[in-house]
């Protein structure tokens, strides 16, 4: 389900793209200024030309071909996300639905997230008891990663992804003052204005 969720992902990102490139054309408010969206494409493009490049290097002197697997283009995955991410917010035609589709698009990459883990930790490791899931998740591991230590770094990342999600889905909500704060703020306010 995941993998078939991506793909719809990416097919809408390049549909959102064409209207990126179609609001640049008619100088319509973008979301990205275009020469953020030209680096992040060349970035993704030269990189993944050098990839195929040196494979072709290799299949001329050795005689056949390495392949080229998805892990080689890791290094520019956050290039890849920005340009979807560019691509999927541009089919907003109002503030309020580019907030909705940015609001959408967070909860979608940590449910992709969380269920990419989930389906990783469900492949490799026993998770029918969570003691028995501890002790073969540490084995052949440092010192930092065995036993308790999983305790603390999953509540560090629990701890971090709650705090991204609050922190991004509460930036548009109007700041809740204290009536205090408000008074005080309304003070100054009026002696602005005088």
């Amino acid at each position: 389900i995941y993998w078939q969720v991506a793909n719809r992902f990416v097919v809408a990102g390049v549909v959102g793209l064409l209207f990126y490139a179609w609001k640049a054309w008619k100088h319509k408010k973008l979301v990205a200024p275009p020469l953020v969206t030209i680096y992040l494409f060349l970035v993704a493009i030269f990189y993944a030309a050098a990839i195929y490049y040196f494979d072709w290097q290799y299949i001329k002197t050795v005689g056949y071909s390495i392949g080229v697997q998805a892990r080689y283009l890791f290094p520019t995955i956050s290039a890849h996300m920005a340009i979807l991410m560019i691509g999927i917010l541009s089919l907003g035609w109002t503030k309020k639905l580019t907030v909705w589709l940015e609001r959408g698009l967070l909860i979608f990459i940590v449910w992709m997230q969380l269920g990419g883990i989930w389906r990783l930790i469900t492949s490799y490791y026993d998770v029918s008891s969570f003691q028995v899931f501890i002790t073969q998740v540490s084995q052949y591991k440092p010192w930092f990663a065995k036993g308790e230590w999983w305790y603390l770094w999953g509540g560090l990342y629990l701890l971090a992804l709650t705090y991204l999600v609050v922190s991004l889905l509460s930036r548009y909500m109007p700041p809740r003052l204290h009536p205090k704060i408000r008074k005080h703020e309304d003070k100054l306010k009026s002696q602005h204005q005088s």
